[in-house]
């Protein structure tokens, strides 16, 4: 090996120099020598040199460029923290040291009757605590979406309206002041609440929609047609972005539909996958609590 070459050939090299370098050898002298050892000549030792420099040479470089990686690396880390780090948050600080991930399997998914004449949901789709938000309206499930969505605009802090008052692109936000003779605003103050909860107020205005003659339609619409539909499609709209928003890459698979002949007739998609999600039933209820102590609008 190269290696041992390199750690005896100093001593070898110096031999050929004399007494004098024969003394800088004191562990191996010509006279304890084996017999039968033989020297190697001027050309072989000059050819050992050589393979020991580019052994070493290969060794430094190695070392160099094994350091220079380590370096590249953490200047990269360093960067990409920095630029993190440095982002404008577009979230709540008071909800952001709460948000967590979990693993949920959704529920309610469409499945096929046996003979492939019609569809059907297996089991309602309940909420951790047994709660269902679809169906024929019922006050079970309009106190079910009350549970959600009450209390979703609180009374902001200064250092929150300081902070929604530096984009550029709105204009300050307004005081609300407390109305006459009603508890609807508690408080003066600025007023505000995650946008989960203002998706989840569209989504319920679109169920109540699908059901006209049972809520006569919404109270919020004034009864106009014209704001009514107004109001439906904001509602299309808010969640469109906020679908894509939220970027949900699991997948969501197709299965065929064959009827009794066995032809297929349709295709399914089958949405009852496990997701990661983040804890928005906990947050929600974070947000309710605060509202609950510092004031909050009173309406859905």
């Amino acid at each position: 090996m190269p290696s041992s070459e390199c750690f005896g050939l100093e001593g070898v090299g110096d031999r050929t120099r004399g007494t004098q370098a024969e003394d800088a050898v004191p562990f191996f002298d010509r006279d304890e020598a084996n017999d039968d050892f033989v020297w190697p000549d001027f050309e072989t030792r000059t050819l050992l040199r050589r393979r020991c420099a580019s052994y070493n040479s290969c060794l430094w470089l190695s070392a160099l460029l094994f350091l220079l990686g380590i370096i590249i690396a953490q200047n990269v880390y360093l960067i990409i923290s920095s630029a993190k780090s440095n982002e404008p948050t577009t979230e709540l600080e008071y909800l952001k040291p709460h948000i967590r991930t979990e693993r949920t399997r959704f529920a309610g998914a469409l499945r096929a009757t046996p003979d492939g004449s019609s569809l059907y949901v297996p089991e309602p789709a309940l909420d951790t605590q047994g709660r269902r938000f679809t169906g024929p309206p019922s006050p079970e499930i309009d106190e079910a979406w009350h549970n959600l969505l009450y209390g979703r605009y609180v009374r902001l802090t200064d250092a929150e309206v300081n902070w929604l008052n530096s984009d550029p692109s709105l204009p300050s936000l307004q005081s609300l002041a407390p109305i006459p003779n009603s508890t609807f605003i508690p408080l003066e103050g600025f007023y505000g609440g995650p946008d989960m909860l203002h998706s989840l107020h569209c989504l319920n205005g679109l169920r109540k929609h699908l059901h006209p003659q049972y809520y006569h339609p919404p109270d919020y619409s004034h009864r106009d047609p014209v704001l009514v539909q107004l109001h439906m499609e904001h509602c299309i709209e808010q969640l469109r972005q906020a679908v894509f928003c939220q970027g949900d890459m699991t997948p969501v698979t197709l299965k065929p539909v064959w009827d009794e002949k066995g032809e297929v007739w349709g295709w399914l998609g089958e949405t009852e996958r496990v997701h990661g999600c983040r804890n928005g039933r906990e947050l929600g209820e974070l947000w309710r609590e605060r509202g609950e102590m510092e004031g909050r609008v009173g309406a859905d």
